[in-house]
């Protein structure tokens, strides 16, 4: 969702940089902010923790959130494409998922300002045990989808939620937006989503299912 469908990261950047000027801390360099790119929330906060921000967990998810819910309610962004790209996907009849490591509260308020209604499943940090990259985010939107995980194709910005994509086995496609990706990342990469339409994927998906049935009929 941040940095794929909408461009929250600046909001999510300007409250965690608030957050460390609030306790004496110098803001994190360009090294430190791309960190925390694609982390989940869990991660966030232990790394706050260990740059001395004295807040557990609960605190600063709820400090950081409660900040963050409060800018993308006045300014939200789509990212190049996506709104398209997602009405095409409806108009086909192709089912849709949104995988995000942030909390339900904070999709919710994104999916209303943005009026997304095409949707088939959302999958949020508080919906699994563990976020990105562990797989289990998008174990569970196949499931809810119906689908097989390797029936999906999975499009991502950040390195974390193309691991995660991958380690449940479905083809991914990255679009970076504030974290640099190679060809080692992801199946396929794109430098917007205004180059990515529904024929597009369908290609997509039969290179590299094909590709992966081959190196499975060898290994037989």
């Amino acid at each position: 969702m941040d940095g794929t469908i909408v461009d929250t990261e600046p909001h999510w950047q300007a409250a965690q940089r608030a957050l460390l000027i609030d306790h004496g801390i110098a803001p994190f360099d360009a090294e430190g902010e791309a960190a925390l790119v694609g982390a989940s929330l869990q991660t966030a906060a232990r790394i706050f923790r260990e740059a001395g921000v004295p807040l557990d967990e609960d605190a600063w998810i709820a400090h950081v959130t409660t900040d963050v819910l409060a800018r993308v309610r006045a300014e939200l962004t789509w990212r190049p494409g996506a709104r398209e790209l997602l009405v095409e996907l409806r108009d086909a009849g192709v089912p849709s998922a949104l995988v995000t490591n942030s909390f339900r509260e904070m999709a919710e308020v994104v999916l209303a300002a943005i009026g997304v209604d095409w949707l088939d499943a959302v999958v949020t940090g508080d919906d699994v045990a563990e976020g990105k990259p562990d797989p289990g985010p998008y174990l569970r939107a196949a499931e809810l989808l119906g689908v097989r995980p390797g029936d999906c194709i999975a499009i991502e910005d950040s390195v974390p939620g193309l691991a995660s994509a991958r380690r449940a086995g479905a083809v991914t496609l990255g679009v970076p937006h504030g974290m640099a990706l190679d060809e080692g990342h992801a199946d396929a990469l794109a430098t917007s989503l205004t180059e990515i339409d529904l024929e597009g994927l369908r290609a997509l998906y039969t290179r590299v299912r094909t590709e992966r049935d081959a190196v499975t009929e060898t290994r037989r």
